[in-house]
């Protein structure tokens, strides 16, 4: 029973999964932008740095907007218990602004423990390998498990904080 207490709930797994399918999405986006705006660079190096920092920035909204309309949708699916939120916009926002940081958190435990399981062979330029071996996470299967897991588990805090309780056996 004490394993049972370990292990994040159903809803943190489905936040690490659509954490997942997330980062997928903004990784291709970034991946098709950032070129561009480096291109840009030739001609106005102001504006594509803020255009940078925009695009660094996108996944805070995107995420905030997509908790916006799940919650407004899932307030409509259940209307009796649906109770509006002091400040459903800055609860967004603060959705947003944690899911960007689980991704960028995920995302370097990830690229850690891949290191540990496989760790490139030790030469001088260790760091630019830890770089393309994170770079490079995300194209396995252990990768895939590894960032959901680690995903899942970062939502069950969260969620174990937020009602004030201890997950402790």
């Amino acid at each position: 029973m004490a394993l049972l207490r370990l292990l994040p709930r159903p809803a943190s797994w489905a936040s690490g999964l659509a954490l997942f399918a997330f980062a997928r999405v903004v990784g291709v986006g970034m991946a098709f932008a950032i070129p561009i705006l480096f291109e840009l660079m030739r001609l106005s190096p102001r504006l594509a740095w803020v255009a940078i920092l925009g695009v660094w920035l996108s996944p805070v909204v995107l995420a905030a907007l997509a908790h916006r309309v799940t919650s407004a949708t899932l307030d409509v699916v259940d209307a009796e218990r649906a109770r509006p939120a002091p400040n459903p916009a800055a609860a967004s926002l603060r959705a947003g602004l944690f899911a960007w940081l689980a991704v960028i958190f995920t995302s370097t435990v990830t690229a850690l423990a891949l290191l540990v399981i496989d760790p490139p062979p030790v030469e001088p330029d260790t760091l630019g390998a830890f770089f393309a071996t994170a770079a490079g996470a995300g194209k396995t299967l252990a990768s895939a498990l590894i960032w959901i897991v680690v995903a899942s588990v970062v939502y069950e805090v969260d969620a174990c904080a937020m009602r004030g309780e201890s997950r402790q056996p």
